[in-house]
């Protein structure tokens, strides 16, 4: 059978082999034909010959934990920034957009997604709202007639992260139970993803016996190697690319339980740093073979998704690949998706930006303008001193302790002093105008405010402040701005980044999206806001699935425990 073109004298990826060959490939339609160590035979034969001049070929990258939404960009121009990077093919959990506007927001992320140059495929997100409407207000939710209705489309190839560890393990008819009771028996191809925190031994035999199959949290070795040995694939992001790691994937020969994916990621390390390439090069730093770990994101995310036509260069697979003039980074020259180039380092890369979402998608934000006094904390005595309950936030995690001050009350208003901020969520969906707020510590002390309607996972709006005034500038910015982030100092906006759509995401150049970002990051180190990710830092103080004290609109959340307790002693 004649190829289209046959690329020859290149050092080509063998999958099986976990190394490169010196050989040719070719590539007829959508898929590859033939491939073969050496010169290219007088058999094989093409309409085109590409000479490699002895560069590297490697299969498309593939992510099988991720979120678009992450990227604060619309999922087309977010498609353009990973091919430059060699991803060509994604699968995002869009439960971010989810609980902003419910099963619409997902159906319209995967119309948003449509003639991309590479494949965005998605998650059933299963925990939407992250816990249940008893500790977070959210714009929408996803449940069993939503899942039964969103599996039906192709694009959608697995359930999304099972979050709620507690109600897994303690309430057997909690909604992600069913869900993973109903995929179960209806799909059982369909795999069953994880998020699963600090449990072992038992409670994680428990946890996996649901039949979820799969975690991406951060753990220590023995925790890591736990969820490996109890048949779970562990997919590795940034904050797990360890040394230590490494060394117990290399000694126990684990690459087909292991995917590296990137989770999150911010747009401006999307455009400085990259995206999966970024995450496969830190392991290779920490001492995993380059062959490898292009392994566990290419072959092993291919077949945990159970898209078997992708993820080596082989006969018959999709002809989706990066030709690399160094393996020092996986900076493609060229990438090309299904045959076709999709990124030519020649030539840059242009964005064609548009409206591609429902108009009620741009206005979210049901907030009317927010008055200094509403972020007045008030206390159950006139005057005196109370024992007060909030969190603290650490530098180098997510995870949010609880802490508790011991701080003035003047005329039955808490008064705060230089160890605490205020943290305030105010319920921007239009279901019931909550505002709840308390004290924050630790590596958020700043001088100003920040808000931010980018608060994972309910995404109402989140402000963080000194004062009242600055944090009602920040709050009415981003209302204003039909949702982003504003950080405000003395009085002025001294940095902004617009996230229009639900938000959450901009259509606007990547670029310009990333240096508003870029800056909102460093206003906020600046000020005081002391964390290698400053914005996730704080989106994450009221994530009421991840450890341990949260703050959402209906209070401040005892993850561990799985109940609201009070701000005051």
């Amino acid at each position: 059978m004649r190829a289209d073109t046959i690329f020859y004298n290149g050092n080509i990826y063998n999958t099986p082999f976990k190394s490169f060959v010196k050989g040719y490939f070719s590539v007829k339609g959508e898929k590859i034909l033939h491939i073969g160590r050496g010169d290219v035979p007088a058999d094989v034969q093409a309409d085109n010959m590409v000479d490699l001049e002895g560069m590297w070929v490697i299969p498309g990258l593939i992510d099988s934990h991720m979120h678009v939404e992450s990227s604060m960009l619309a999922p087309r121009p977010f498609a353009k920034l990973m091919v430059e990077n060699g991803i060509t093919t994604v699968v995002s959990e869009p439960h971010e957009i989810a609980n902003v506007t419910g099963i619409e927001g997902v159906l319209a992320m995967i119309d948003a997604a449509k003639g991309a140059v590479m494949d965005v495929l998605y998650a059933v997100p299963s925990s939407v709202p992250s816990t249940s409407s008893d500790f977070e207000t959210t714009g929408g939710e996803i449940n069993m007639p939503e899942l039964i209705e969103l599996i039906k489309h192709k694009e959608v190839v697995c359930l999304g992260e099972v979050m709620n560890t507690f109600k897994v393990l303690s309430d057997p008819d909690d909604k992600q139970n069913q869900f993973v009771r109903y995929l179960k028996e209806h799909r059982p191809d369909m795999p069953l993803e994880g998020h699963c925190p600090r449990i072992v031994g038992e409670p994680l035999n428990q946890y996996v016996y649901t039949g979820i199959g799969s975690d991406h949290t951060e753990h220590n070795v023995d925790a890591f190697l736990q969820r490996v040995f109890n048949g779970m694939i562990f997919q590795i992001q940034d904050k797990m690319a360890k040394p230590e790691i490494a060394q117990a994937i290399k000694e126990y020969n684990l690459y087909e339980n292991v995917s590296i994916v990137t989770d999150d990621t911010t747009p401006a390390n999307l455009i400085n740093y990259g995206h999966l390439n970024s995450v496969v090069m830190e392991m290779v730093k920490c001492g995993l073979d380059f062959e490898k770990a292009l392994y566990c994101a290419t072959a092993t995310p291919s077949r945990r998704m159970r898209l078997y036509d992708r993820g080596q260069i082989s006969p018959g697979m999709l002809a989706d690949f990066c030709i690399l003039d160094t393996l020092e980074e996986i900076k493609p020259i060229k990438t090309y998706k299904n045959g076709k180039i999709v990124f030519d380092k020649a030539e840059g890369n242009t964005f064609d930006l548009e409206k591609a979402f429902p108009d009620s998608f741009y206005k979210t934000m049901k907030l009317d303008k927010i008055a200094p006094e509403t972020f007045d904390i008030y206390t159950p005595i006139e005057n005196g001193t109370v024992s007060v309950n909030g969190l603290e936030v650490l530098p180098d995690y997510t995870r949010t302790p609880k802490a508790t001050k011991q701080l003035a009350a003047k005329n039955g208003v808490l008064v705060t002093d230089d160890t605490v901020r205020k943290l305030f969520v105010l319920e921007r969906h239009g279901k019931n105008g909550n505002v709840f707020g308390t004290i924050a510590t630790g590596a958020c002390i700043i001088n100003g405010a920040v808000a931010s309607s980018y608060a994972h996972d309910h995404h109402n709006l989140l402000v963080l402040g000194e004062n009242n005034a600055d944090m009602a500038l920040a709050a009415n910015t981003v209302i204003n701005n039909r949702g982003g982030l504003a950080v405000v100092q003395n009085g002025k906006v001294i940095a902004q980044c617009r996230l229009e759509v639900c938000g959450l995401m901009s259509e606007r150049d990547p670029y310009e999206v990333a240096q508003d970002v870029q800056a909102v990051e460093k206003a906020m180190r600046e000020i005081g806001y002391v964390h290698y990710n400053p914005v996730m830092s704080l989106a994450t103080t009221c994530l009421p699935v991840s450890m341990d004290i949260k703050i959402t609109d209906k209070g401040l959340v005892d993850v561990i425990n799985g109940k609201i307790i009070e701000i005051f002693n």
